[in-house]
């Protein structure tokens, strides 16, 4: 049960995005230069709702580096992971912006503008309305922060939601997020195709669905209860084995007895209590001595 609830939690738990019909195509030849035109022929595609492109992987995020303000310390100094992305990025994925505002393309110094998660916030010890407007240096470039979104996971949910700092720059994307309706995909999935080939000849058209993309980072929890749940039935089967085999020599010692009880008029329901009375007695006494343990070992 324990087990199966884990699956559960895995599977429905907020991840601070949608990442129900939504894929991610890697921008390969010229299509890093091009994103503008191809994410447009993207969004005009039939059953397409929106595009984005970015550089968060929301599997396994490995680029971070060093987040640095006026007043600092040493000890204050803390690793942050960075993404670059484009203002539809938000919205595209579902992800909630909590304070300040979003990126815009018309606003050239946006550049120099970053937009941090609540972990950042914290990390940082000031509250939301303090981080707004706040001068920090990542990467040598100095620039204020303008924005908070919700927290959302971008690694695996055995670790806590990181520090991360998301800076407007699309031309240094690698791969473009896809928001769908979900219907008809396989034409939707055609016409994408078309696109990418008339942008990036010569090269696969490689896409993943985000969905899959999370279930195979707990493929291992997937078999790993797959094979608790056989192990517990055989378990348990065993068991109810060894109580049957005891009832029935329960019955067959006390035959006589049921016989004298039934001829002076003893019901079917008081001799089977009669007789299930110290097995259930056995079974919550062992019960009870296994649940301390189990509650233990799963809390942890």
């Amino acid at each position: 049960l324990f087990m199966y609830r884990q699956l559960r939690y895995i599977q429905d738990k907020d991840l601070g995005f949608n990442k129900e019909q939504l894929l991610t195509i890697r921008l390969a030849g010229n299509l890093r230069e091009k994103w503008p035109v191809f994410k447009r022929d993207l969004e005009s595609i039939t059953g397409i709702t929106a595009a984005a492109p970015a550089t968060m992987s929301l599997v396994n995020v490995q680029n971070s580096s060093y987040l640095e303000w006026a007043g600092m310390s040493e000890e204050d100094k803390f690793l942050i992971t960075q993404a670059n992305v484009d203002p539809d990025f938000f919205s595209t994925l579902g992800i909630e912006l909590v304070k300040g505002r979003n990126f815009s393309l018309q606003k050239t110094n946006d550049t120099a503008k970053y937009i941090i998660n609540q972990a950042a916030v914290q990390r940082l010890g000031i509250t939301q309305e303090d981080a707004i407007g706040k001068e920090v240096i990542f990467w040598g470039t100095k620039g204020r922060i303008i924005g908070i979104v919700k927290d959302f996971h971008f690694k695996s949910i055995h670790s806590n939601i990181e520090p991360a700092v998301i800076m407007c720059r699309p031309d240094w994307t690698w791969m473009m997020y896809v928001r769908t309706t979900g219907q008809n995909m396989p034409q939707t999935l055609k016409s994408m195709e078309a696109v990418y080939a008339k942008f990036a000849p010569g090269f696969v058209f490689d896409y993943n669905f985000q969905d899959k993309e999370y279930e195979r980072l707990y493929r291992s929890e997937q078999q790993i209860g797959t094979l608790v749940n056989w192990f517990s039935f055989f378990a348990i089967f065993i068991s109810c084995l060894g109580l049957l085999g005891l009832t029935i020599f329960t019955v067959e010692r006390k035959t006589k007895e049921i016989g004298i009880r039934k001829v002076l008029g003893a019901s079917v329901f008081s001799i089977v209590t009669m007789l299930c009375k110290q097995f259930v007695l056995l079974v919550l006494i062992a019960v009870v001595i296994a649940s301390v343990p189990a509650w233990y070992y799963m809390n942890n």
